[in-house]
C-alpha cells in the first residue's frame, strides 16, 4: 500500500507499509553459523568476509583452481562512485559502494592480509566541453563534501594529471585503486574461511536444515544451513 502524506519539513512524501515477506524461502533461526558462497572473485570473497567477520564459519568453492581467475583477475581496478543529475540508482549505488570499498580496504591493512592499493585520488575527465560542463552541473546542483567530490577545470585537472589536458572534470580526493586478485585474497585470509577449488557446482538443493550444492554427477560437495 503506498499512500500519499504531508511533513512539516518537506511539501510531499510517499510512504509504504510492508505487509510480509514475498520470498518463501525463510531464514534460518539456528545457531548454526554456517554459510557456502560459490566463487571466489570480488563479489563471492567479500560477501565471505562480511561473513566471517559476523562470526560465521563460511566454505568458499570455485570452479577454478584459485581465486579471482576470471573477471576479478584484472590488474587494476578505480574506486570511484558514479555521480548523476538526478542522484539515481546507479549513482546512489556507486557512492555508497565506492565509500564502503576504501572502508574496507583500510580494515583489511589493519587486521589482515593487504590487498594492494592506493589512495591516490581519481580523476574522471569529461569526453568533451559538453559533457564538462553536465559534470560542473552535477557538483553545483549536490554541492558534496569538497574531501569526496568536486569539479576541476583543465588547468586544475591538467596539474593533478601532471599532464597537460584539453577539459576538465571530477575530482575524487577519496578515490583510488585496487589490485582486484590482491583484494580477493586477502578477502580470503580471515581464519573463518575455508576454501575448496577446482569444484563446479551444478545445483543448489533446498533440504530440511539448509542448502546442499551439488556437481555435475549429482555429488555433495558442501552442505550448511545458509
Amino acid at each position: 500500500e503506498v499512500s500519499y502524506a504531508a511533513d512539516g519539513g518537506q511539501a510531499e512524501m510517499l510512504t509504504g507499509r510492508f505487509e510480509g515477506r514475498t520470498n518463501d524461502v525463510p531464514v534460518p533461526d539456528s545457531p548454526d553459523r554456517r554459510a557456502i558462497v560459490l566463487g571466489a572473485g570480488m563479489a563471492g570473497t567479500s560477501i565471505a568476509n562480511r561473513l566471517a567477520r559476523l562470526g560465521w564459519q563460511v566454505e568458499v568453492i570455485e570452479s577454478e583452481a584459485g581465486p579471482a581467475m576470471g573477471a576479478s583477475g584484472n590488474l587494476a581496478g578505480v574506486l570511484r562512485p558514479l555521480p548523476s543529475l538526478d542522484d539515481n540508482r546507479l549513482a546512489r549505488l556507486t557512492r555508497a559502494g565506492a565509500l564502503a570499498g576504501r572502508r574496507h580496504l583500510e580494515w583489511l591493512a589493519r587486521h589482515g592480509e593487504a590487498a594492494r592499493w592506493g589512495a591516490t585520488g581519481v580523476l574522471h575527465l569529461a569526453r568533451d566541453p559538453q559533457h564538462e560542463a553536465r559534470q560542473q552541473q552535477v557538483v553545483e546542483a549536490h554541492n558534496p563534501p569538497r574531501d569526496f567530490l568536486r569539479f576541476v577545470d583543465r588547468e586544475e585537472a591538467s596539474a593533478l594529471a601532471g599532464w597537460p589536458l584539453e577539459v576538465g572534470g571530477w575530482w575524487f580526493p577519496g578515490g583510488g585503486w585496487v589490485n582486484p586478485p590482491s583484494l580477493c585474497r586477502a578477502n580470503l585470509a580471515h581464519p573463518n574461511i575455508s576454501t575448496r577449488y577446482g569444484h563446479r557446482i551444478d545445483r543448489l538443493v533446498r533440504t530440511g536444515s539448509g542448502w546442499q550444492a551439488l556437481d555435475g554427477d549429482g555429488h555433495c560437495v558442501a552442505e550448511a544451513p545458509v
